[in-house]
């Protein structure tokens, strides 16, 4: 089962995949990197429940990463491919976010649409774009079934931005229970970050990202009673 979350907007990078000058078109893929990998199983598990070990396999740079889940150390692998720049630290990053792909960290880019971009001719220098360009996702919804419905990326040139795409229906999406919303609204509701934390732990939320809609409400209402008893006992 996938524990981790959908990815938020600014979670999401995009690279140009290809580009034609004459037709002033470009065609980019979403990604993310292994740094967003690293802070997600950190976030979903905690940094002392997973690891990594790279080894070698034909030349072929791979990952293992594991993860302890329910107290069982799971394992899956794969391989990374080289980047153009530093290419034997982009093939060991590449092989950390596959082997995250096959835990399902991130498995929702799959689901993204042709992203063709219409561009204008002073975008492109000598046929290719402009280095002073680039895209960035601003705006993602998703489906119940975590697929993308609606996607918005926008085009930055200095200090010009605008949207460049735009994609999908935000009326399908659904607002699924977001833990670390709740944990911030624990805290903004109660203001006692430790009385918030022995509470959630008491109920098996070691980690902001354990609460659960049903958690999130028993730690309303344990809260909520200490407070109201400790203004009964005060005002005796």
């Amino acid at each position: 089962m996938n524990k981790f979350r959908t990815l938020r907007a600014d979670e999401i990078e995009c690279r140009v995949s290809r580009a034609n000058a004459k037709s002033k078109k470009a065609y980019l893929l979403l990604y993310k990197d292994a740094r967003c990998d690293m802070n997600l199983l950190d976030e979903t598990y905690g940094s002392e429940n997973w690891q990594t070990e790279h080894y070698e396999v034909k030349s072929k740079d791979f990952c293992r990463l594991a993860i302890r889940m329910d107290g069982e150390w799971v394992y899956k692998s794969d391989c990374g491919s080289e980047s153009n720049i530093e290419a034997a630290k982009g093939e060991s990053s590449d092989s950390l976010k596959r082997a995250a792909f096959q835990f399902g960290l991130g498995r929702e880019l799959y689901t993204a649409p042709d992203i063709e971009i219409d561009l204008d001719e002073k975008d492109f220098f000598n046929e290719k774009i402009s280095q002073f360009i680039e895209f960035k996702v601003t705006d993602i919804a998703y489906k119940e079934d975590g697929t993308i419905c609606y996607l918005v990326i926008n085009k930055i040139n200095g200090n010009k931005t605008e949207p460049c795409f735009i994609w999908g229906n935000r009326a399908d999406a659904v607002e699924k229970f977001d833990p670390q919303k709740a944990y911030k609204a624990l805290l903004m509701c109660f203001e006692d970050s430790i009385a918030v934390g022995s509470c959630l732990k008491s109920k098996g939320a070691e980690r902001p990202s354990r609460i659960t809609p049903e958690i999130f409400r028993e730690a309303v209402f344990t809260l909520s009673q200490v407070i109201v008893n400790g203004k009964e006992t005060s005002s005796k």
